[in-house]
């Protein structure tokens, strides 16, 4: 049961670092849709400029 645990987690582990690495941005969502809209405005801005 240990080994099987010890495995689990290791593929925790490396999937969380794969998507740390990743090109993936969360994106967090405020409460108004204007800061919903700011915050996407503002992905797309920073897509842009590391381009």
């Amino acid at each position: 049961m240990t080994e099987l645990l010890a495995a689990v987690l290791a593929g925790s582990a490396g999937w969380i670092w794969g998507h740390n690495t990743a090109r993936i941005k969360f994106i967090h969502i405020g409460a108004t849709r204007e800061q919903d809209q700011a915050a996407l405005d503002q992905h797309d801005r920073d897509l842009r400029d590391s381009a």
